[in-house]
């Protein structure tokens, strides 16, 4: 039996392909596979022979008629920047992209490098959100693309959008993007400060529309907030508004139930809004609450000023001094756990 095997083995490394392709080989990484398609040894050798790929890639491929174009595909979209793992992450979501013809991948390319984006920013786009590649042009891009520049004024702050993310591209923005930004105007938030939201979190910007008239009706009914208070908030702290309406709510009503804050106070610190109510809001009041009624304290600090301090400096400045003066049932575990 091992004289057979040893005498076949030469013939094994002479030709791998003839080997492997009569057989279905699996290999397990997070779930099995098939490797090699028996079907199209010709389009493995494109691949993997001569592209570099994985020959994991070539077991996504249906059957095959034109290696040639594959193999044309492949040698644009390299010349065009695209790595080998960009390439196969192409090759496995879509493997039709390999029957793409050049000039169709071209036309898509120069809308991209039109923008000012560099052709390496092009493939990172491109292989990290995928869709785009088979999205249609004319049809989808190209007006995604000039909605995008009628809204941020250039050609330069619509790059500048799709290095951060290019989300936009993969979602309907006459039906999500335009009416969020009607109801953003409506708010009273100036439109300087509406097309500052994609730079900051561009999920929240293409959110259901919903969720932003719930905010601004929030913001009147539970809140107490002025349209001027709003547009205020969203100038200084925009990602303020991708709270929930119960979070804002539980915080408005702590700072209030003070007695020392008001409306204003929020508004002045927005960001106010978006801390943890158990590490550090409900903390550090209850411990200047402490300090005012046993008279250590004469006047609390601005709502600003105890929030923005780190948690050792409000230790230094409030706690630490009084330690002997405060029963420590009163003191927060928090700041327990910090070893005073």
């Amino acid at each position: 039996m091992i004289a057979i095997a040893r005498n076949n083995l030469p013939s094994l490394f002479l030709s791998p392909n003839s080997f492997i392709c009569k057989f279905d080989v699996y290999f397990s990484t997070s779930r099995v596979k098939r490797l090699i398609p028996s079907h199209c040894p010709e389009i493995y050798d494109v691949l993997v022979h001569k592209h570099g790929l994985s020959p994991g890639s070539a077991s996504h491929l249906p059957k095959f008629r034109s290696p040639k174009r594959a193999d044309s595909v492949l040698s644009f979209l390299k010349e065009n920047s695209f790595t080998i793992a960009q390439l196969e992450k192409l090759v496995i979501y879509k493997p039709r992209i390999l029957g793409f013809t050049i000039e169709s991948i071209k036309l898509k390319l120069k809308v991209f490098q039109d923008l000012g984006l560099s052709s390496e920013e092009i493939a990172k786009m491109l292989s990290s959100h995928l869709s785009i590649l088979h999205s249609n042009t004319s049809n989808v891009i190209i007006p995604s693309l000039s909605l995008l520049k009628g809204l941020l004024g250039s050609n330069h702050e619509v790059a500048r959008l799709l290095r951060k993310s290019s989300w936009f591209l993969k979602a309907d923005l006459e039906k999500v993007l335009m009416p969020n930004v009607e109801t953003l105007k409506s708010c009273g938030i100036p439109m300087v400060r509406i097309l500052s939201i994609p730079l900051c979190s561009t999920k929240m910007f293409l959110a259901q529309t919903r969720y932003y008239e719930e905010i601004c009706r929030q913001g009147h009914r539970n809140g107490g907030f002025s349209d001027n208070d709003i547009s205020t908030m969203f100038r200084k702290a925009p990602l303020v508004f991708s709270l929930s309406a119960k979070k804002i709510k539980n915080v408005i009503e702590l700072v209030l139930a003070t007695g020392k804050y008001n409306i204003s106070d929020i508004v002045v610190c927005p960001v106010s809004l978006g801390y943890s109510i158990e590490k550090r809001l409900e903390p550090r009041l209850q411990i200047l609450g402490v300090l005012e009624s046993r008279n250590l304290i004469k006047k609390w600090p601005t709502l600003a000023t105890i929030l923005w301090y780190t948690d050792g400096k409000f230790l230094d400045r409030f706690v630490r001094p009084y330690y002997n003066e405060i029963d420590k049932e009163y003191i927060p575990k928090i700041y327990i756990e910090m070893k005073l």
